[in-house]
């Protein structure tokens, strides 16, 4: 019943994770009492979960039920108090939420990277992006890298992002490498690599900042951002990914190709600008579609922002 309970609030796509501790007194009902002083002890607890990758992880509330007459325990009394604690919390989507309020449509749309990365676009498509992102003061404009010469020649003062290894991320790094110097070479300021996600299936955390490194080292003076498709990451890979990105010398950490199951989601977000701490800034790409939506990453911590919605519908006329 009680795990019934904690299963459906975590159900919520807006709760922080949640981690049940089941933690047992001293007295007969342990088996071996030589191990009593390890289960009641809450510092050991901590650690034991902050050494399975959780190094963030605090203990909050505590609830402490005497289990040695299990029919005495007044169940309903807590789970009163389990659903007390929990809907007090307030969820990273109320902070975000919060904070983005704050935001003027001015800050929201200078975080705009104006996309259109569809493999069906057009040149005239593409030279209405371009004017419509510098009209509206957004950060860059990106594009195919196909379009980054002749863009560039028709707005030198544009910003362009263009994506590398696009979008399975599965080129080795020497051909994104040369990919990325080409695109740069062609007038791109701002570089959207694509990871392997092989390398993330292994853990191989080393490959993975190799990987980016190759491609920093290629364009030492372009704005580089890194795409790690938060939809096929496990829970345990987001820091240590963050780690990677950070040592190879990556300037953002985005979370979404847009061609992935699901895009952008405000949790990760948050995780990685809190993990980063501003030392690596936070591109949220893939399913925002309104202002509400630019204003929830943003309060999340996105200082980037990929968007394929027009400034103009969002913001109205200029």
């Amino acid at each position: 019943m009680i795990s019934k309970r904690y299963r459906a609030r975590d159900l919520k796509p807006t709760r922080h994770l949640a981690h049940i501790v089941t933690h047992y007194h001293k007295g007969d009902v342990l088996e071996d009492r030589s191990t009593g002083d390890d289960l009641v002890d809450l510092d050991t607890l901590v650690d034991r979960i902050k050494n399975r990758g959780y190094d963030t992880f605090e203990l909050g509330h505590t609830i402490e039920l005497d289990v040695t007459n299990v029919d005495a325990v007044d169940y309903p009394g807590f789970l009163a108090k389990v659903d007390e604690y929990l809907d007090d919390s307030a969820s990273v989507a109320d902070i975000a939420a919060k904070a983005g309020a704050e935001l003027s449509d001015e800050d929201l749309c200078s975080r705009i990277d104006y996309t259109l990365l569809k493999p069906t676009a057009t040149w005239d498509q593409i030279d209405a992006i371009c004017a419509e992102a510098f009209e509206y003061g957004c950060a860059s404009a990106c594009i195919p890298p196909s379009y980054i010469a002749r863009a560039h020649k028709a707005y030198p003062d544009l910003a362009l992002t263009t994506v590398i290894a696009f979008p399975l991320g599965y080129m080795t790094s020497t051909a994104k490498a040369a990919e990325a110097a080409d695109a740069y070479a062609n007038g791109a300021s701002e570089i959207d690599m694509v990871i392997d996600q092989g390398m993330v299936k292994a853990r191989d955390y080393k490959a993975i900042e190799d990987d980016i490194r190759a491609v920093r080292e290629a364009v030492p003076d372009a704005t580089l951002k890194v795409i790690v498709e938060t939809c096929y990451l496990a829970q345990e890979t987001k820091k240590p990914i963050c780690h990677a990105v950070e040592a190879a010398g990556a300037d953002f950490i985005k979370t979404s190709t847009g061609f992935g199951t699901a895009g952008a989601q405000v949790e990760d977000v948050y995780l990685f600008a809190q993990e980063l701490g501003g030392r690596v800034k936070v591109k949220a790409s893939g399913g925002v579609r309104t202002k509400e939506d630019l204003a929830l990453m943003s309060g999340a911590g996105a200082d980037r922002i990929g968007a394929s919605a027009s400034p103009r519908k969002l913001f109205g006329a200029r």
